[in-house]
């Protein structure tokens, strides 16, 4: 597979061990998401989307000046800008403090106190860090 920018954030595809027919999702996700430059920009192309594909960048969609925007290159500018942006390190225990948040905001948003949900988060990241 070739190289994509660094992103945090968006959406992921996983295919499940153990699962029937897992050779032939493993096909097509290297297929499509994986290598197809034309998926790329038949996306960016019509519905604006901005994949992290380094070889489609190469299209000439890159190059289509949009209405919306003064006639800008967008998508040329934001690729430009989106290969300063710098890695981040964002430590070992992130995404597990990130599903900790996640599932806490989901109870408060079904009633339960904030405090009692702040309160649950901290002991559930420090046992997770020990």
């Amino acid at each position: 597979m070739q190289p994509m920018l660094p992103n945090l954030g968006g959406g992921s595809w996983y295919i499940l061990n153990g699962v029937e027919n897992s050779d032939i999702a493993l096909d097509f996700l290297k297929t499509t998401f994986g290598e197809n430059k034309e998926l790329y920009n038949q996306l960016l192309d019509e519905k604006g989307i901005v994949g992290t594909y380094l070889p489609s960048q190469e299209s000439d969609v890159y190059n289509k000046e949009i209405p919306f925007f003064g006639n800008q290159k967008i998508y040329q500018e934001i690729v430009s800008i989106t290969k300063e942006i710098p890695n981040v390190n964002y430590g070992t225990y992130t995404y597990a403090f990130q599903d900790i948040v996640m599932a806490e905001i989901q109870k408060i948003l079904q009633g339960e106190d904030i405090d009692a949900a702040m309160k649950s988060m901290q002991v559930q990241a420090e046992a997770q860090a020990r």
